[in-house]
């Protein structure tokens, strides 16, 4: 077992579902790590355990979404927003992971930041979640997929901004995560199955991810219904900025 993938695994439970984006944190350290393994790769994997998370923690949301007439139906369009996006940046993401970037990295964390401070603020007349709206919400988490660009800060500020309640938004951008993080993990695994070698390891750094993002998922909605986004924002936009002076 490595040291640096344990704390990896830490991070990544912890930043994964508070909107300050984990994977441009896994970045930062794996950089720091000189981490040799395929940091993209990993990535994946570790985000395939905090799916986990999401479904153990949303099962009775998931199953109540079910059954409402549109809530399938406003995944799946935002679902393939998120793919048609996705796609059409996913030649730049293995750069951005594998060959750092600090000054992109830094301008997407500045990104993320300013998104949460507009959600904090923004007067609404709260509507619930369309077809349309699901349709931009997708849009804005296809840009997750590049560092630094947290998914759960984006989707839920982007819902927040076109007039989303607090408490749907918080569901909606995790029962969106599900089908997304599940097929990036797919198509990771597909494109380089012998990318990872897995062992007993690999399971500790699962739980680890997993616990811990039980844990911030229950603290990011505390956050979210007592209108704090803007502590986040101010975090990403500290870590933007230092970001941005390391890689100057």
């Amino acid at each position: 077992m490595k040291l640096e993938l344990l704390i990896l695994s830490f991070v990544q439970g912890i930043a994964e579902f508070l909107p300050i984006s984990s994977s441009g944190h896994l970045v930062l350290l794996a950089e720091a790590f000189n981490l040799k393994t395929d940091r993209l790769s990993f990535v994946v994997f570790l985000h395939i355990a905090t799916l986990a998370s999401v479904i153990v923690y949303f099962f009775p949301v998931i199953i109540r979404f079910a059954k409402e007439k549109y809530g399938i139906a406003n995944i799946a369009f935002a679902f393939f927003a998120t793919a048609s996006i996705s796609l059409a940046i996913k030649n730049y993401t293995r750069y951005f992971y594998n060959d750092t970037n600090l000054y992109m990295l830094g301008v997407f964390f500045l990104v993320s930041g300013a998104c949460l401070f507009l959600s904090d603020f923004k007067k609404t007349n709260f509507k619930s979640i369309t077809v349309k709206t699901a349709a931009l919400i997708g849009i804005a988490q296809g840009f997750a997929l590049l560092p630094g660009i947290s998914r759960s800060g984006i989707t839920i500020a982007v819902a927040l901004l076109l007039g989303s309640k607090r408490q749907e938004a918080f569901e909606f951008s995790f029962l969106l995560a599900i089908p997304t993080v599940a097929c990036a993990g797919i198509y990771e695994f597909v494109q380089s199955p012998d990318q990872l070698c897995f062992n007993w390891a690999y399971l500790v750094y699962f739980l680890t991810a997993f616990l811990f993002g039980i844990l911030s998922l229950h603290f990011l909605k505390i956050f979210i219904l007592r209108k704090k986004l803007s502590i986040f924002g101010i975090y990403c936009c500290i870590i933007g900025l230092v970001t941005l002076f390391l890689g100057g």
